[in-house]
């Protein structure tokens, strides 16, 4: 497994690349969603998923992929490019425009 995948805190939100090199046939370069948990080595599990084409997933469902699809992952701190010292609640209403 990817060892950034494994450092990933579930429950926190990040912007997930696809391995579009590997996989051209993804139709979009990333995607935002609150991440689970790797499931059997894998399966990485999401909810709260959004992409380009859609909104929010109102209904808090989770989604699942092959793991082996994405490429790199990217927090909101990353983003930010350093630590904020903003509550988590204002970032993740920040989240919600990205």
């Amino acid at each position: 497994m990817n060892t950034e995948i494994e450092n990933l805190i579930p429950g926190k939100r990040y912007t997930f690349y696809y391995n579009q090199s590997k996989y051209p046939h993804i139709q979009y370069r990333s995607f935002r969603a609150t991440f689970l948990d790797v499931y059997n080595k894998n399966t990485l599990r999401v909810f709260s998923y959004s992409n380009n084409s859609n909104i929010m997933d109102e209904h808090n469902s989770m989604r699942t992929m092959p793991l082996e699809w994405v490429l790199t992952t990217e927090s909101l701190e990353d983003i930010i490019k350093e630590q904020t010292v903003l509550p988590e609640e204002i970032l993740l209403e920040i989240d919600s425009f990205y």
